[in-house]
């Protein structure tokens, strides 16, 4: 009887003791889930809205001009004005310089539409500045996460909130990395560019490119992602290629005489030598005759191309194409007699 006495007891306190942790539980439910207050609710709701349209509007900005958020005019200023890659160079900024630019403007402007709302004085509240961050991750969308303390006092009662997060519906770093990716291919054949190449890479990314006369050396290249908007418009990410120099250049030489030589378009194949002689009478005969007829007068051939070196006295054009060489290419010949006549030619080379 004692025996079942003792475990009536041991049931009970645990009993005690389930209710106990029960209550506990609860209570500490209960606090954790209490509403908060208007004043919170406000100034949280206008935090993020001020994020929401700062961070599209940097996006928007940043597309346009080619990451940047502000562009100098000046011309020696170059990385101010958009260029990826000058002459022979690839100047196009690192991703993360990139996003340092876009958090200094999202917080800055954050702060100041936070300041400048009706809202903010109506509250006693305090923005820490010194604490405040701003950080940037890219997806199919891009998520801007602000870490930026506000303390509110209401009464007795001090809240501080501090995270606030926005979602834009750009995928910047997929814009970025085939702006890169058009540099490295420039810049793999200049003088050169294998235009179908970049035609590839933009479609591949499923993406539209156009490309536009910028200044008389410089090329605008733009992208437009017609899966993603940022104010009804496709998302688009702009910037500037300047080559070497401007081919359509015979104009510039004031010689009697010179020499007019068309060449048409030749298919070469991976693997395979492609040969070529430009240095014939099939091709002179026309616009050369005296060649023919007089031994002293001479050519030299040289070329501005990645794909081949042409001979300079025999004018025999010899390689054989890579895989990474498949495309269209234009590959500008010059052609110079002994008279001292110069003429630029353009070889239509498609590589398959």
């Amino acid at each position: 009887m004692k025996r079942g006495q003792v475990s009536i007891f041991i049931l009970i306190g645990l009993l005690l003791l389930l209710f106990a942790g029960f209550f506990v539980f609860v209570q500490q439910n209960y606090i954790s889930i209490t509403p908060a207050s208007k004043a919170q609710v406000a100034v949280e709701d206008m935090v993020t809205s001020c994020l929401n349209g700062v961070s599209e509007e940097a996006f928007f900005i940043a597309g346009f001009q080619g990451g940047y958020i502000e562009i100098d005019d000046s011309y020696y200023d170059l990385e101010r004005q958009q260029h990826y890659y000058y002459y022979y160079k690839d100047i196009s900024p690192e991703l993360s310089y990139v996003y340092e630019l876009m958090q200094a403007y999202i917080l800055t402007n954050t702060i100041d539409c936070v300041n400048d709302n009706p809202l903010a004085t109506m509250y006693d509240m305090r923005i820490d500045q010194d604490a405040a961050t701003v950080s940037i991750a890219s997806g199919t969308e891009t998520t801007v996460d602000l870490l930026l303390p506000i303390i509110i006092v209401e009464g007795d009662q001090t809240t501080t909130i501090s995270k606030f997060s926005s979602r834009v519906s750009v995928d910047f770093e997929k814009m970025y990395a085939i702006a890169t990716e058009i540099v490295s291919i420039i810049a793999e054949s200049d003088p050169l560019v294998c235009m179908s190449c970049v035609h590839d890479i933009a479609e591949d990314s499923g993406v539209m490119i156009s490309i536009n006369d910028y200044e008389q050396l410089s090329d605008y290249y733009v992208l437009f992602d017609q899966n993603a908007a940022l104010y009804d418009i496709p998302y688009t990410f702009a910037f500037i290629i300047r080559m070497q120099e401007d081919y359509d250049i015979s104009g510039y030489f004031d010689q009697d005489n010179s020499l007019e030589l068309e060449l048409e378009r030749y298919t070469a194949h991976i693997g395979e030598e492609f040969y070529l002689n430009i240095n014939t009478e099939e091709f002179l005969s026309e616009v050369l005759p005296s060649f023919i007829d007089d031994p002293s007068y001479t050519l030299i051939f040289s070329d501005y191309s990645n794909l081949f070196d042409i001979d300079p006295l025999l004018g025999v054009i010899r390689f054989i194409p890579i895989s990474e060489q498949i495309g269209t290419h234009s590959a500008i010949i010059k052609i110079e007699d002994s008279n001292g006549n110069v003429e630029y030619v353009s070889l239509d080379l498609v590589i398959e």
